[in-house]
């Protein structure tokens, strides 16, 4: 678990902040600056913009994305969908998968298309 102990973060690119709690079996979404109490057993998830960070995210080297799923930065979904690497439950680095999906994003991605103009 990362340093905020107790609690459920992640960052998800391209999607805005989300605060949801969850007490008594119910689930709410908070508005923007609000002030709430917890109980015992309850549940606070707050989902993050991801930042802008720098270069291709599917350049990043691979064991510097286990790190951030290790750690609880991101998920292991994330770091298959938001970096191509797939992780083992271990969180070693699948390097054959990780080729494979880097290279499918790559072939799919517009930017690679040649242009006809």
């Amino acid at each position: 678990m990362n340093a905020l102990q107790g609690t459920a973060y992640e960052s998800v690119a391209k999607s805005p902040p989300v605060a949801v709690v969850e007490s008594d079996g119910r689930r709410r979404k908070l508005g923007g600056k609000v002030t709430i109490g917890l109980g015992r057993g309850d549940l606070f998830k707050h989902t993050v913009a991801g930042a802008g960070g720098h270069g291709d995210p599917f350049e990043r080297d691979p064991a510097m994305v286990a790190w951030d799923a290790l750690e609880g930065y991101i998920s292991l979904q994330a770091a298959r969908d938001q970096y191509g690497v797939a992780l083992k439950g271990d969180f070693s680095v699948d390097e054959a998968q990780t080729a494979w999906l880097r290279q499918r994003t790559k072939a799919q991605s517009p930017s690679t298309a040649t242009s006809t103009a």
